[in-house]
């Protein structure tokens, strides 16, 4: 998904992401006065279930309302500012984590600064069911790639042969993932 506001800045999010302030203020008014002549990156915010979260609310905003204290990686997305987008050739890196330009067959990334003002809001894990789904249909695509890796996506994997195996989660379990 690109995600555009006054079409001052896209940013490719995935479906269980979402932008958010880190403190106070307004996402539009932030945004309104990033750069634009360079690419942002800000951190991610990894929402965590709890099992005592209300499952019966189909909200994921609502029902998850916890988050890391710190994340273990210290990976950042990026948003690009529509100059950019429209204007320099490039291309999204894997994972939309940088905003490259090939250059003598080496890819290079364009400048770009760190926000903190702004997070991702990230919810990986919402349900058992959600991350079965997520397992058994993530997995097999990857098992469709002809250029897959040895390792790739063995997460996955490990979550796929549990539950085709017909073992199940329990609420408890989703916190630790």
């Amino acid at each position: 998904l690109l995600f555009a506001l006054n079409e001052i800045v896209t940013s490719p999010i995935d479906a269980d992401e979402f932008l958010a302030m880190s403190g106070e203020g307004s996402v539009r008014e932030v945004m309104g006065k990033l750069p634009q002549d360079k690419v942002v990156k800000l951190p991610w915010r990894t929402y965590v279930p709890l099992a005592s979260d209300n499952y019966q609310e189909p909200n994921v905003l609502k029902r998850i309302r916890r988050y890391r204290g710190k994340e273990g990686q210290n990976l950042r997305k990026i948003m690009i500012p529509r100059f950019i987008a429209v204007n320099k050739k490039g291309m999204i890196a894997a994972g939309s984590h940088g905003f490259v330009k090939e250059s003598f067959g080496k890819q290079k990334e364009l400048p770009y600064v760190h926000t903190d003002q702004l997070v991702l809001a990230h919810f990986p894990v919402r349900s058992v069911q959600q991350i079965t789904a997520k397992a058994f249909v993530g997995w097999l695509a990857c098992l469709a790639k002809p250029n897959k890796e040895p390792t790739e996506a063995f997460h996955l994997k490990m979550l796929y042969d549990r539950f085709k195996n017909g073992d199940q989660f329990q609420p408890e379990e989703l916190t630790l993932m």
